[in-house]
């Protein structure tokens, strides 16, 4: 895979989780969630279950989209990189995304 690929995967990766995680901030600013709920689901290892289930739906839709911009990519681009580099991805996406938080 090309690194402009790579990069637009954990770009992609990224905005699914800030978007994800700005839902979140909306609903403790509205009183709907606690502070606290809103600690465990910005935790790390349920930000990458999040980035791995974005990666399934991917496989199953053909494409990984963000949900904020015109980003996209085709699912076969990522079938080869192998789970040891998805996994750096996963990691510098939600790294990314908790950051930005």
């Amino acid at each position: 895979m090309k690194k402009s690929n790579e990069t637009m995967t954990i770009a992609i990766l990224k905005d699914i989780l800030a978007y994800e995680i700005s839902g979140w901030e909306n609903e403790v600013e509205d009183g709907n969630m606690t502070p606290g709920r809103y600690e465990e689901l910005t935790d790390v290892s349920r930000l990458d279950k999040i980035a791995t289930s974005s990666l399934n739906d991917a496989y199953q839709d053909g494409l990984l989209e963000s949900p904020v911009s015109s980003a996209t990519i085709e699912s076969k681009h990522l079938k080869f990189l192998g789970n040891a580099k998805l996994e750096e991805i996963k990691k510098s996406a939600v790294t990314l995304a908790l950051i930005l938080k």
